[in-house]
């Protein structure tokens, strides 16, 4: 009885440093249960971390992010709230003015991809990302902490 134990408990064991790596911690599970925990453990071991997608953002967007697609033109004029101020006849994103729309986008995808690039720097295995308040690890398509409630966005 007590090997029994052994071997679900080291089988357990696999399916959390599997899920660690971001692989299937069930799937990896059932397969130390069938051959044995030990070697899969090993395999587990050996292999390299699962690569993580790209987070789709909190508003939905996860078409091509080019400055042609007009799809995408329309995501960030929405997400960073550009809007034309007529008494000064410039386009305003985040408190600065550009002479023109494209100007205005090209700045709000600079930040979209500064965002990202941030996003998956602090993506931690399994494709979450810590809190740099509390600590808390979050799901990646979060923009708040569900811990501490402090927005993951910069």
């Amino acid at each position: 009885m007590g090997y029994v134990f052994f071997w679900i408990a080291f089988c357990i064991v696999v399916a959390i440093v599997a899920r660690s790596k971001g692989r299937s911690g069930i799937a990896w599970f059932f397969l130390s249960f069938l051959i044995s925990p030990l070697l899969s453990l090993i395999l587990v071991l050996v292999l390299k971390p699962a690569e993580v997608e790209v987070v789709v953002d909190e508003v939905g967007f996860d078409g091509s992010r080019d400055l042609n697609n007009d799809a995408y033109k329309l995501f960030l004029s929405k997400k960073y709230d550009i809007q034309k101020n007529d008494v000064f006849n410039k386009f305003v994103c985040r408190e600065q003015m550009y002479p023109t729309i494209e100007e205005a986008l090209v700045y709000a995808h600079g930040l979209e991809q500064e965002l990202t690039a941030i996003r998956k720097s602090k993506l931690l295995d399994g494709g979450q990302i810590e809190c740099c308040k509390c600590g808390g690890k979050n799901p990646a398509d979060t923009s708040d902490c569900r811990y501490c409630g402090y927005k993951l966005e910069t």
